[in-house]
């Protein structure tokens, strides 16, 4: 996949990173018309969970991420695009595991 860089993805801390996922995960939420409690309820955790996520007060783990982008209908790396300024010039497909 190549990528173009807008900011040096090395110097966002692990709290900016955590909140613009957790951003990138509310704005997909509420395009797809869910509430947090819909979320939680569809992956199995508490609405406070999601809560924290989007606030960016802990940072989703990879399968957590896997999971939002199932149910929201759209590719991980959305939430790493709209977190980092990375911007996808080419999309490559995911494979099935």
């Amino acid at each position: 996949m190549q990528v173009d860089q807008e900011i040096d993805v090395k110097n966002v801390s692990e709290q900016q990173l955590a909140k613009a996922v957790g951003a990138a995960i509310g704005k997909a939420r509420v395009q797809c018309g869910l509430t947090q409690d819909q979320v939680a309820e569809a992956l199995e955790i508490g609405p406070e969970a999601v809560s924290r996520m989007e606030r960016g007060v802990v940072i989703p783990s990879l399968a957590r991420l896997v999971e939002f982008a199932e149910l929201f209908k759209c590719p991980v790396e959305t939430f790493f695009n709209k977190a980092t300024g990375l911007k996808t010039t080419m999309q490559m497909p995911l494979l099935n595991y």
